[in-house]
């Protein structure tokens, strides 16, 4: 099997694993698996979540190359209802003092890590 082709089967097997847990847990209410952009935004964090405890919404956008109105509605559900992260609003100090806007800081809650974990290729555990 090619590295590509564990990487996909690596990928569809932790989408699916992710959707059952949530629903499991009582957290997801159909039988259906995640989304695809779900998962990619899941398989984002999990490899911020390597190198750093918080990440924001910008980061999840370059890293899937997707518009805000598709990362932003994903965050809010992996937020409530899955309780996968917890977010903070930055403070205003620290937001004047850099170009644009306050920004939503995310943190993984510890169900969180668990489910983006099962994004982390075997090799990198």
């Amino acid at each position: 099997m090619s590295f590509e082709s564990q990487t996909l089967h690596g990928f569809v097997e932790a989408k699916f694993t992710a959707s059952e847990l949530l629903r499991v847990e009582g957290l997801k209410e159909t039988q259906g698996e995640i989304g695809f952009e779900e998962a990619l935004a899941m398989q984002a964090i999990s490899d911020i979540l390597v190198a750093r405890d918080t990440f924001y919404g910008q980061d999840i956008i370059t890293a899937i190359n997707r518009k805000p109105g598709c990362v932003y509605p994903i965050l809010h559900k992996f937020e409530l209802p899955y309780r996968l992260v917890t977010s903070l609003l930055e403070d205003r100090g620290e937001a004047s003092a850099r170009v644009g806007g306050t920004r939503r800081e995310y943190q993984s809650t510890t169900f969180g890590r668990t489910i983006f974990g099962l994004f982390v290729p075997a090799n990198a555990k």
